[in-house]
């Protein structure tokens, strides 16, 4: 499901095929097509722990890296790599870049980039699917060219249960407590 809805948001927007590969920690899948790329190579993207050893059980409040290795395929003088978790359903879960980061990236024709990104674990248990893609990067533009990405490139277990329940821990406190006696004359909808 995810491998279609990525495809055709990529024609849409560019008038035109996009390079797309579906992997599975790092194997391809027999059933997709290769295509060719244009300008930069998604080579792959994996999870690290604290020792950078690639890891697919992830325990939730620990630290991680996600680390996304591109090849340019030409001078590319602005650029951006994008990452995305989603659940096996194709639900969304939660996508970043370098753009979000402020991160500005070129590269020459045949460097690898190695780009890391680093987070706290606080998805909630369950299986998880990354994505990760590649770009051109034009200052003004709401939508920037899309070059190459994987779809489900690597699968990722998550184990430890946080104090929540659902997808993901927005690391919300309790910082307030207030008590009032209500009564006819007061409103008990603060936001009304």
């Amino acid at each position: 499901m995810g491998y279609a809805y990525e495809k055709l948001l990529a024609e849409e927007r560019d008038g035109q095929e996009a390079a797309v590969l579906t992997y599975v920690n790092d194997q391809q899948q027999p059933e997709e097509k290769q295509e060719l790329t244009k300008g930069a190579q998604m080579l792959g993207i994996d999870v690290v722990n604290e020792e950078d050893v690639c890891v697919t059980n992830v325990w939730y409040g620990r630290e991680y890296k996600i680390r996304i290795r591109v090849l340019c395929l030409e001078d590319l003088s602005s650029m951006y790599v994008g990452f995305r978790i989603q659940k096996p359903t194709g639900d969304s879960i939660y996508a970043t870049s370098t753009i979000n980061n402020k991160i500005d990236l070129s590269g020459k024709k045949g460097e690898i980039l190695e780009i890391i990104f680093s987070f706290p674990c606080r998805l909630g248990c369950g299986e998880f699917l990354l994505g990760c893609g590649v770009g051109i990067r034009e200052e003004g533009v709401a939508q920037n060219e899309l070059l190459h990405y994987l779809v489900e490139a690597y699968q990722i277990t998550i184990l430890g249960q946080g104090p929540f329940s659902g997808q993901v821990d927005l690391g919300l406190k309790v910082t307030a407590v207030n008590k009032t006696l209500a009564d006819a004359s007061h409103d008990v909808s603060a936001c009304a």
